[in-house]
């Protein structure tokens, strides 16, 4: 007989106003650095992680702090450690805990020679969000802005999805249309994508690359 491992959630205060919300993924990484200088291991990252903390750090605690939405899925190895950091943030976040995989991890190495130049691969299988994320907790999924690190076609596709789960939840309401900030993801910046990109840029209100992107 085969065992179903069940998620875990944590609940979010339901009254709770949401300004931004990513579906940026969550990793815990290792970073390799050229010796002498150690390595460093279960460090928060991943884009999910980092634009919730950079909201945060522009949403003070205990009122403005809450406003700030992600979720974090743990998996059977997740450091206790890290939940605490996490919690002490003081944001909305949808802790999700499921005992039958990994958390998502992601190995970067620097170059001893070149110091800007970083490798990286996942060392777990990643778990990637989605619209359907935003079911866990309809907090997040009415949030006045969403960001969203992805391809234009994946861009698109959560966008017209993220609107339509709203007026399905708010109905017979008209939902007010929130902000979607894009950031388009590396790989997907070339001159091949114009024409994709070009279209996805219709479906946003900001589109944030950073400099890998606009390189």
């Amino acid at each position: 007989m085969t065992t179903v491992a069940t998620m875990d959630v944590d609940e979010l205060n339901p009254d709770q106003e949401i300004d931004f919300c990513t579906l940026g993924m969550f990793i815990l990484d290792e970073i390799q650095y050229p010796p002498p200088k150690p390595p460093q291991y279960n460090v928060l990252g991943g884009a999910g992680a980092y634009s919730a903390l950079g909201a945060r750090i522009a949403s003070p605690a205990p009122f403005e702090s809450k406003k700030v939405g992600w979720i974090v899925d743990r998996g059977s190895d997740f450091p206790p450690d890290q939940t605490a950091l996490i919690n002490s943030w003081q944001t909305s976040c949808l802790l999700r805990t499921d005992p039958s995989r990994l958390t998502t991890r992601g190995f970067n190495g620097y170059d001893a020679t070149d110091h800007q130049h970083r490798s990286f691969h996942y060392t777990t299988p990643k778990l990637r969000l989605s619209h359907n994320d935003l079911l866990d907790s309809p907090v997040l999924l009415h949030a006045k802005s969403f960001h969203l690190i992805c391809s234009p076609s994946r861009c698109i596709s959560l966008v017209t999805n993220i609107l339509s789960l709203r007026r399905q939840t708010l109905y017979p309401l008209s939902p007010p249309k929130p902000l979607f900030i894009w950031e388009p993801v590396p790989d997907c910046c070339l001159p091949t994508e114009l024409l994709a990109t070009t279209a996805a840029l219709g479906y946003v209100d900001i589109c944030s690359p950073n400099h890998s992107e606009l390189g």
